[in-house]
């Protein structure tokens, strides 16, 4: 492997030049974007990422290798960190192929892990913990569509073995608590809204079918009931529909800019309930705040896979970002929507970002074929 430091960051005074501070490459080719992950020993942050030999590798945040471990599939899933033990010590959990795997900081398996689940591949797994106790579920989607609901010792909870409903091409199963109830919901890409009880059965109202495509993303608001809650969720023909948790219409607008080609989605803060809305046809790409008024329109030839993220770490600090993932390069835009990069960040998969508000300083992370780089730079 080589490793080098060609150079430190420098400030942003309009667009720049951006240059790795850190770069190291792999074996493999580098298979998605590299995960932030917290050690528990001395609260830093670290890498874990994985390349096309199957290897997984754990970096400290200046590419130091921890360890390098093997599973025998891709990584089908995102990782999560849990506490699988109570006792503030951090595992990783994540899927691949039908098997579901927790390894503690070292890269051992925990306990009895790997588990298999179904015979189809592992394409969600998502962390619920009801009553913040750590009396985790793992709550798993396959290419079969299948639902299951596991305790963190790996047995399928009942009405969850799979569950009876079947939803192909979902967002995953992802819980929230509203009022004391527990909320399993489900978006599907050709419209369909379920929202499940822990027992896996339908809340009166649902499943809804909007009969037409919908993005997975959706805005929760919680309200004194069921009633006066609402979920909001955006059609790729731009409208925006609004219904209560008892499945009844509070509102429905058309967002009117762009194609008749055009695609609507929300694009969310990854720690947080904030978000934009980015609209995408073949020639330009425009960002719009939530409230639908446009932030900025650029031209962008849209030939191939653009995957748009959004950073908000408050006021003057958001970013957003837009990777094509066919000619394998990401722009970088402040929240004023101001270039930052003058030439594209080389990048394969979506960014990951730190952020230092003592440093008022950001930290990108991009994966490009068998490299790994980190950028360093402020806004101000």
């Amino acid at each position: 492997m080589d490793f080098y430091h060609p150079g430190d960051y420098e400030k942003c005074q309009g667009s720049t030049t951006l240059q790795s501070v850190i770069s190291q490459t792999f074996e493999g080719e580098l298979l998605g974007k590299p995960k932030i992950v917290r050690n528990h020993t001395n609260n830093s942050r670290e890498i874990i990422l994985q390349d096309s030999t199957n290897k997984l590798y754990l970096l400290s945040s200046e590419f130091d290798i921890i360890w390098i471990d093997s599973v025998s599939q891709r990584v089908t899933t995102d990782f999560s960190q849990i506490d699988f033990y109570k006792n503030n010590k951090l595992q990783l959990l994540f899927g691949s192929d039908n098997k579901v795997f927790l390894i503690d900081r070292n890269g051992q398996n925990v306990e009895k892990y790997p588990i298999e689940v179904g015979d189809s591949e592992i394409t969600s797994l998502n962390v619920v913990d009801y009553n913040k106790t750590k009396k985790y579920r793992w709550a798993i989607t396959n290419s079969d569509g299948e639902l299951y609901l596991l305790d963190k010792k790996g047995k399928q909870l009942k009405n969850w073995s799979p569950n009876k409903k079947k939803y192909r091409n979902s967002g995953g199963i992802n819980h929230t608590r509203i009022l004391g109830k527990d909320l399993m919901l489900i978006c599907k890409e050709d419209g369909i809204v379920d929202i499940l009880n822990r027992q896996g059965i339908s809340y009166p109202g649902f499943p809804m079918n909007f009969e037409k495509d919908i993005d997975d993303q959706y805005i929760l608001k919680p309200g004194t009931s069921f009633n006066k809650s609402s979920l909001t969720l955006i059609a790729k023909d731009g409208e925006i529909i609004s219904v209560n948790l008892r499945g009844k219409f509070l509102k429905r607008d058309q967002l009117i800019l762009g194609s008749q080609s055009s695609e609507y989605s929300f694009v969310k803060d990854v720690s947080s309930n904030k978000y934009i809305i980015a609209v995408v046809d073949e020639r330009k790409i425009s960002i719009l705040s939530s409230d639908g008024n446009k932030k900025f329109e650029k031209d962008y030839i849209n030939n191939g896979d653009l995957r748009i993220q959004y950073y908000n770490f408050g006021p003057g600090n958001e970013l957003v970002i837009i990777t094509d993932q066919l000619q394998e390069f990401s722009y970088l835009y402040d929240g004023d929507c101001n270039l930052i990069n003058s030439i594209p960040l080389e990048n394969s998969h979506e960014l990951s970002v730190l952020y230092s508000r003592i440093r008022n300083e950001y930290e990108v992370f991009t994966s490009f074929h068998n490299r790994l780089d980190k950028y360093r730079f402020s806004l101000k």
